[in-house]
């Protein structure tokens, strides 16, 4: 439990991890949401009784004492109601972290040669972590979906996007378009820190917000800037990025126990005509299973269906002999 108007000010942590362990994931979600709220309650009177009582620091209770010295480093005199109305819970995310670890290595080499072809510092390949923590399947409410959260509208402008297909879902394919967004961000922003908020808050809004502001510092937008949409999750957008960073730098101390995996061993392989799930099977000797993990942005109805893949749709297969690679991608294009 924190304040999102001082998101460093922590006013208590609460471990979860066995609780309700005997009732079942859904009672149990809805006993911490209980007890939670109830918690929440509780520290906002003592925040307005603080504020109340702000000039006699004296008078206040233990409980208050510790909250006070927490934000003792706040000058503004308003600042218990502020804690009052920006109290906020923050679940942790160190399950989904080390649930992410166990998957991206796979697809980073390649994806780091698509950011690195496209100009961008290898290490905002890690905005996948802050969007989704590398979740193969995240699909927002606003209908964003894989693992760099791509937008349907972005989606149809880089990537292909029809029935039976969401190369959104492809971390691979889908990190061309989010190295594409993030490298039109940075020409229209000038600087990494804005462009990557821009990848949440949009460029259009970044731009406004520094016109406003006079300045393309991204701590000066923070401090200064007040628009209605530049809330707290746009705020510190950029901040949630250099914490992923500094984890994922360490991840070797910090998740021990996740299982090291090897980067995917494939060929691409660019569909000269329609062709359906059942002929590739026979032609690569490949399982539906095997042909699932590789491309996950073929839907599962396709898949099951032994659905067509249109004419020039890009399959990945299990790495291929060299002799027989070149001769299957002596006709793509370089960007295949």
């Amino acid at each position: 439990m924190h304040l999102s108007e001082y998101p460093e000010v922590v006013v208590e942590a609460y471990d979860v991890s066995r609780a309700g362990d005997d009732i079942g994931p859904v009672r149990r979600e809805i006993m911490v949401k209980r007890v939670a709220k109830a918690q929440r309650d509780l520290y906002r009177k003592l925040f307005l009784a603080m504020h109340q009582f702000r000039n006699h620091e004296d008078q206040f209770t233990p409980a208050m004492q510790r909250l006070a010295k927490s934000m003792s480093h706040i000058h503004d005199k308003d600042k218990y109601l502020v804690a009052y109305r920006s109290l906020r819970l923050q679940r942790g995310q160190r399950d989904f972290i080390a649930n992410g670890l166990a998957v991206a290595p796979k697809y980073f080499p390649a994806i780091e040669a698509e950011f690195k072809n496209q100009g961008i510092p290898i290490e905002i390949t890690r905005l996948a972590f802050v969007e989704s923590s590398f979740n193969l399947k995240a699909h927002s409410k606003v209908g964003a979906s894989g693992v760099y959260q791509i937008m349907p509208a972005t989606g149809r402008q880089y990537l292909k996007m029809f029935s039976g297909i969401d190369e959104r879902n492809d971390p691979i394919k889908a990190s061309r378009a989010a190295a594409k967004l993030l490298r039109l961000n940075y020409e229209m922003t000038g600087t990494w820190p804005l462009a990557i908020t821009a990848y949440n808050h949009g460029v259009g809004g970044i731009r406004r917000a520094t016109h406003v502001v006079g300045s393309n510092n991204i701590i000066d937008l923070i401090n200064r800037y007040r628009g209605n949409s530049f809330g707290f999750a746009s705020k510190n957008f950029y901040a949630s990025f250099l914490g992923v960073l500094a984890t994922l730098k360490d991840a070797g101390r910090l998740f021990p126990d996740v299982p090291r995996v090897s980067a995917l061993a494939f060929t691409p392989i660019r569909l000269g005509k329609p062709t359906s799930i059942r002929e590739l099977k026979k032609k690569y000797s490949l399982s539906v299973t095997q042909i699932a993990a590789l491309n996950p942005d073929i839907t599962s109805g396709v898949l099951r269906s032994a659905g067509t893949l249109p004419k020039g749709y890009v399959l990945k297969v299990p790495a291929l002999p060299t002799a027989t690679t070149s001769i299957l991608n002596a006709s793509l294009p370089p960007n295949s």
